[in-house]
């Protein structure tokens, strides 16, 4: 039996709250480290730059990561990329925390290819699921992640940043996105697509895609005049 109009409803909210929830996680953890950096006034001996490169790192690969994901969503369904994202937002995070202006910048690498991915999972998560009259409104939701990200680095990060110590404020931000990737394993396994019998989400892709996923990279080289 298919579910009733009242359960549709509820798993479609519930679906689109998780899916913003990515998308403020991963501009949150982008911002992190710029608003917490300067708040803490511990930058001696970097130079002024710093911020400016690590930024443009993250958007740059983000860009990158935008124009790969056809091909990561051929071999993982939009929940099981939105938890890669959110992995490589932790690790990215992890490396930040060290304070070694390589390893933040190696950092802001896994982060920048954690930025490229929400959009793109989440038109394919939102695919399935019967959002009626709603549609098009679900996607400007999703897009006010966006900015409410960078709001809540600028409110709680830096002036944690400046009470607790940037070690404290990045370690939380790097919590963040670890407990979303356990919230979004428990949506796929309650996920129903619209239309389908089935009780689960599209398969899981198999443990060694991450592999595959990276032998895309060389087909996408010559964009960038590569190869």
């Amino acid at each position: 039996m298919g579910a009733s109009h009242e359960e549709q409803q509820i798993s479609a909210i519930g679906m689109l709250v998780t899916i913003t929830a990515v998308q403020v996680v991963a501009s949150f953890t982008v911002l992190a480290t710029p608003a917490a950096l300067p708040a803490a006034n511990l930058l001696p001996g970097m130079q002024s730059g710093f911020l400016a490169l690590h930024t443009s790192i993250i958007f740059g690969l983000g860009g990158v990561t935008s124009l790969m994901m056809g091909n990561v969503l051929s071999l993982m369904n939009g929940l099981r990329a939105s938890q890669l994202c959110m992995g490589l937002a932790v690790f990215g995070m992890a490396l930040t925390v060290s304070g070694t202006w390589w390893l933040m910048l190696c950092g802001a690498v896994f982060i920048g290819l954690s930025y490229g991915m929400p959009a793109a999972a989440a038109a394919q998560v939102f695919a399935q699921v019967e959002f009626g009259r709603r549609r098009n409104m679900v996607f400007s939701v999703r897009q006010s992640g966006v900015p409410a990200g960078g709001a809540l680095a600028g409110f709680l990060v830096a002036p944690a940043a400046a009470y607790l110590g940037w070690h404290w404020a990045i370690s939380f931000v790097a919590c963040v996105p670890l407990v979303l990737i356990f919230v979004l394993g428990r949506v796929e396994t309650r996920f129903r697509p619209a239309g389908s019998g089935n009780t689960g989400a599209k398969p899981a892709a198999p443990p060694m895609s991450a592999v595959a996923v990276l032998r895309t990279v060389p087909s996408y080289l010559p964009l960038y005049g590569v190869g």
